[in-house]
């Protein structure tokens, strides 16, 4: 009984092939049994946790964050108008400061008149 080498050959290369074949199977189907579906059914809990949770504070989030824009809204409100005054004061501060002020304001101080009165409000606010 002799065999051919060549069946020899081609029978072990067609065992070790579906050999590969089984294990990979055998590997996709573990996969997708054990990691996809427990990553799949937490998942669906989490999912159906927070669904609970934002049914029954849906109604707090909006009064929560209406409140809180209304008083973002009136900070930024408050803090422009702040800033508004700031503002003017560091422009009369400047009017005063200025040269031109100074020297109407010392000659209003010295020899006082309707010109040197109509030239401090002129050059000083």
């Amino acid at each position: 009984m002799s065999t051919h080498p060549v069946k020899l050959i081609v029978c072990i290369a067609l065992g070790v092939w579906l050999g590969l074949v089984a294990t990979a199977a055998t590997g996709i189907f573990a996969y997708n049994t054990l990691v996809i579906g427990k990553v799949n059914a937490v998942s669906a809990a989490i999912g159906s946790m927070t669904s609970h949770k934002s049914r029954a504070e849906n109604t707090d989030a909006e009064s929560d964050t209406s409140s809180m824009f209304e008083k973002y809204k009136q900070n930024l409100m408050d803090t422009q108008a702040q800033q508004n005054h700031e503002t003017a004061q560091a422009e009369r501060d400047k009017r005063m400061s200025g040269p031109k002020c100074q020297f109407w304001m010392q000659q209003d101080q010295t020899a006082p008149s309707e010109k040197t009165r109509a030239n401090v409000n002129q050059f000083c606010g």
